[in-house]
């Protein structure tokens, strides 16, 4: 960067020597022109700039080389001073910022300058009658009273003028390594809070055409970072959508600072982030929306199928899959009579002709993507469905309740016989269970309407009961009820006939005898007491 300059100061020299030498013109920026000698201004800059052993930059070169032009031979005397320090100057964004110097026995021959924050190039020079303007800025103006009183204006301050200005004063009748008189203003440019972007911004957590959305991996350890800026310094937080009263995956509601960090990222976590930065009297948001990429995420339709023997059958497998595409397997389709069909969304196995033999089984789908697998599992039979029963939770009678339930199966002519289990609700869980079976009667008018019977019940206890089916395929599912029997038995509450009475046969469910045969057992148990007699 100095070799460019050097380059432009010795271009400027060229051009200017073929002009008469005694009244050579200088115009930097947008300034004054005075007489000078170009010659021995430009080669004394470029020996200084370099020369490897001079640490000289341009705006102390330019200092020197324009005393040792004006007068290489002056005399020493009293040097040119001015009040040193530092001082701080705070201006909003817009404003004017003014700033002055006054020199203490300023020579003809001293020079006076203003240097920027870069410290590169001096903003102005003065030296004998000849001023230099480095900048092309129409916001920097410079003013002289006297030689004594020198005032630099910015004005419509800007953020990016803050920083430290300086007036320098510089003499060759100072020693060298004192030659230079400064003081220093430091400018401190207030602006309001902005938001310039959120980290990761490039390419694989943004694609194009996605706008504002981050994308992760699951599992992914993220940070985010809320590119804030503002001065006073404002203060930055992170908050999910209101909207969704979600928190934050580390379960906070705000978390405040400029980076969050998300560990172990996962699904839950998707959404959008809020970053919010506040000054005292400005705020600033941006969102960002966050996108996880996971393996399938797979679910059934229906876990458990039963369909009768020629039927049709449909099985489904939704499926969540990002990124896409994806694949999806499924076992035992090899059959003419079943094909497979997949979407975006869902995979399903259709199947006709339903042969019991074959395929009642369970079927998997197994969905695949780059990122990993999950299986899909649905399971086809002919066991029975669970019974609803429909019977009040209470009896009326101290020692009797009826049973009353509802089976609405495909096929009812399938159902060999329902099964019973009943105890004490304090021996839930424990051997004790009173089992017996209930044999199917068909009733044409109540098709799917069953009941029964237990005697020999506690007054005033709680039993604990469990139904289900038998069919050709085993056993079907259980359905759980409880009931409390009566303290005493209300009036008019008339108990069925002891002859109909299902007595239970085992206890702890390890022998089970159909109704008949315990009505069996009793009649020839009466033919023994009437033979004794």
């Amino acid at each position: 960067m100095n070799m460019k300059v050097v380059l432009v100061l010795l271009l400027f020299h060229y051009s200017y020597s073929q002009q008469v030498r005694a009244n050579v013109m200088l115009v930097i920026g947008t300034t004054a022109i005075v007489p000078w000698n170009p010659d021995d201004t430009s080669n004394c800059i470029y020996n200084r700039i370099t020369n490897s052993n001079n640490k000289s930059s341009v705006s102390d070169s330019l200092f020197d080389c324009f005393d040792q032009s004006q007068n290489p031979t002056e005399a020493p005397g009293d040097s040119p001073g001015l009040p040193g320090g530092q001082s701080f100057v705070v201006r909003n964004e817009g404003e004017e910022a003014i700033f002055t110097c006054t020199t203490i026995g300023f020579g003809t021959n001293d020079t006076f300058g203003w240097t920027s924050p870069t410290g590169f190039l001096p903003l102005y020079m003065w030296r004998n009658n000849l001023a230099i303007i480095g900048t092309t800025s129409k916001r920097f103006s410079f003013t002289s009273t006297n030689k004594t009183v020198w005032t630099m204006t910015i004005s419509d301050v800007r953020k990016h003028d803050a920083g430290v200005y300086s007036c320098t004063v510089g003499s060759n009748r100072v020693h060298e390594d004192s030659g230079f008189l400064k003081r220093s203003y430091n400018l401190s440019v207030q602006y309001k809070v902005g938001i310039t972007g959120i980290l990761p911004n490039s390419y694989p957590h943004v694609i194009i055409g996605y706008e504002r959305t981050l994308f992760f991996n699951e599992t992914d350890d993220v940070e985010l970072a809320c590119l804030a800026d503002g001065v006073p310094i404002p203060t930055t937080s992170w908050r999910r959508d209101n909207s969704n009263s979600q928190s934050l995956p580390s379960g906070e509601e705000v978390f405040i600072g400029r980076n969050l960090t998300i560990t172990n990222i996962s699904i839950h976590d998707e959404g959008l982030y809020i970053c919010e930065s506040k000054q005292p009297i400005n705020k600033a948001k941006m969102n960002t929306t966050i996108v996880v990429q996971h393996k399938p995420l797979v679910r059934e339709s229906e876990k458990l199928i039963r369909e009768k023997k020629g039927s049709s059958v449909v099985l489904e497998c939704q499926i969540d899959s990002d990124p896409l595409p994806f694949e999806a397997e499924w076992t035992y389709v090899k059959e003419d009579r079943k094909t497979v069909q997949t979407t975006k969304t869902n995979s399903r196995l259709y199947i006709n002709n339903l042969d019991p033999g074959r395929d009642y089984r369970n079927y998997t789908c197994r969905v695949t993507n780059i990122l990993g697998s999950n299986l899909c599992v649905i399971e086809i039979t002919g066991r029975p469905a669970k019974p609803k029963i429909v019977s009040l939770p209470y009896s009326k009678k101290m020692r009797v309740y009826t049973l009353a339930w509802k089976y609405e199966e495909y096929d009812i002519s399938q159902i060999k016989h329902f099964w019973i289990n009943y105890t004490q609700e304090k021996l839930k869980g424990r051997p004790g269970f009173l089992d017996y079976k209930v044999p199917v009667v068909y009733n044409p008018e109540k098709p799917m309407e069953y009941n029964t019977t237990i005697y020999d019940l506690r007054a005033n206890a709680t039993y604990y009961v469990e139904l289900f089916a038998y069919n050709r395929y085993g056993q079907g599912d259980i359905e759980t009820f409880e009931f409390t029997t009566a303290a005493v038995d209300e009036p008019n509450s008339v108990s069925e006939p002891p002859p109909t009475k299902p007595l239970p046969r085992s206890y702890g469910g390890s022998g089970r005898l159909l109704q008949a045969s315990m009505y069996t057992s009793l009649a020839c148990f009466s033919i023994y007491l009437l033979l004794l007699k």
